[in-house]
């Protein structure tokens, strides 16, 4: 038996001559973080919309709890969305924000307050019941926004780019409350985003979408050291992609020419003479002083960085490739000044095969 709350059959969407989704097949787990990312225009908060009930798919159908929602009006369905600009009524105050949805129901008010009173406490802001709209910080609107869709106990609640507009420490603390409310609900959440580092931090799955098609689905830890595409490799995470040619298949490895010497890579699924991509991490480089050993990748440091609690190199080579190399702060500092004759290496399983 399939544990999906949400399933997306064939969905395809038009606008006029645009097609913005491409037969798109997903299914949403009972409880799971799943977040939608892409660049502007990729067609996430379409698909969002879509499973809202705000727009209609052109063809495909929506499953929500095995029920065909496809012509089920947003106001019908389980779902509760929070948009990035809130859209919180400024004529009334935090409480009755949040007990809006309820009252169109025509509940009775011990049971309005009880419910707005518990998500108050759940989003931590029981002493700001009674707070007007413009009174409160962006966090706290979010805050709000949220008690609201919750409220409502909907089967999955829908985020579109939420923490947008706030700033990056208070955007960072809400998405560990956001993890703390999703633990303590179990809600499913739908989380679009074009923020990686977002995805990375809050989902258990993430969509990788571009030009209205899904790229890749995965874990956070998936989608970064097994990219299954070029568009993947550069999106999520900072990576070198370097063009080679497989020279030699060697059981589990291959030889390849990188145009700065050769590397050994996974051999899976390869062939002598092949053209391809690698896609390297930065963290993955090894970086030492150059000895002229035989067959070390030697190269010249442009520049440096620091970062923190890192380090970031570029290394030139003579054919004009630069490599982004990075290190973890080390007590003494910057270890290798600009000019500095350098080797790089990297382990076999770092180089990720992308087929062209």
């Amino acid at each position: 038996m399939s544990d999906a709350i949400v399933k997306l059959d064939r969905i395809t969407k038009s606008f006029g001559p645009v097609k913005a989704l491409h037969e798109i097949n997903l299914d949403v787990r009972n409880g799971e973080i799943l977040t939608l990312l892409g660049p502007s225009g990729c067609g996430k908060t379409t698909l969002m919309r879509i499973v809202a009930g705000f727009e209609q798919p052109t063809t495909g159908a929506i499953t929500i709890n095995g029920t065909d929602v496809s012509r089920v009006p947003p106001e019908r369905r389980p779902v509760n969305m929070v948009f990035q600009r809130y859209a919180l009524f400024p004529h009334l105050d935090v409480f009755d924000n949040i007990a809006f949805g309820l009252r169109l129901r025509k509940l009775p008010s011990k049971e309005i307050q009880e419910s707005v009173l518990k998500i108050l406490e759940l989003v931590q802001m029981e002493d700001l019941a009674n707070r007007w709209i413009n009174q409160l910080s962006g966090g706290q609107s979010q805050r709000v926004a949220l008690a609201r869709a919750l409220v409502n106990r909907p089967a999955v609640l829908l985020l579109d780019e939420p923490l947008a507009a706030l700033d990056l420490k208070i955007r960072q603390h809400m998405l560990t409350e956001l993890k703390r409310i999703h633990v303590e609900t179990g809600t499913t959440f739908i989380y679009v985003t074009h923020d990686q580092d977002e995805a990375m931090m809050l989902s258990d799955r993430i969509v990788l979408m571009d030009h209205g098609r899904i790229e890749q689905i995965g874990t956070p830890e998936e989608m970064y050291a097994a990219p299954q595409s070029l568009f993947a490799a550069q999106f999520l995470g900072d990576t070198n992609i370097l063009a080679a040619k497989v020279t030699v298949i060697s059981g589990a490895d291959a030889r390849c020419n990188i145009g700065i010497g050769d590397v050994d890579v996974p051999s899976k699924g390869l062939k002598a003479g092949e053209e391809i991509n690698l896609s390297v991490r930065p963290e993955l480089i090894t970086l030492s002083e150059a000895n002229g050993a035989d067959g070390s990748l030697t190269g010249v440091v442009k520049d440096h960085a620091f970062i923190g609690n890192r380090i970031i190199y570029w290394v030139a080579f003579p054919n004009g490739l630069v490599l982004r190399c990075q290190e973890a702060r080390g007590i003494a500092g910057i270890t290798y000044p600009a000019g500095t004759a350098i080797a790089v290496s990297w382990p076999v399983q770092a180089s990720v095969v992308l087929k062209l």
